[in-house]
């Protein structure tokens, strides 16, 4: 748990994070600009963060979301 939600951590670097609203789910990455993102699944437009909102479970495309938390946790934190 960081900052009230859940987050996945590679040593003490957060990586990706979920979020729960009345209406998604959203799943975020921390450095999620310097991700590939071919499915163009990702939303967001800050400097590092990018997410996915999930409204149902048909949303979920597990290989997207594989690549892009295998992406996430190779990503170097400066």
């Amino acid at each position: 748990m960081k900052w009230g939600n859940g987050c996945w951590v590679k040593g003490k670097a957060p990586v990706s994070y979920v979020y729960s609203a009345p209406d998604y789910v959203q799943f975020g990455f921390f450095r999620g600009s310097s991700l590939k993102d071919p499915q163009g699944i990702l939303e967001g437009n800050g400097e590092y963060v990018r997410h996915v909102k999930v409204r149902k479970s048909s949303d979920i495309d597990e290989d997207a979301f594989s690549a892009l938390l295998r992406q996430a946790a190779r990503v170097k934190v400066k």
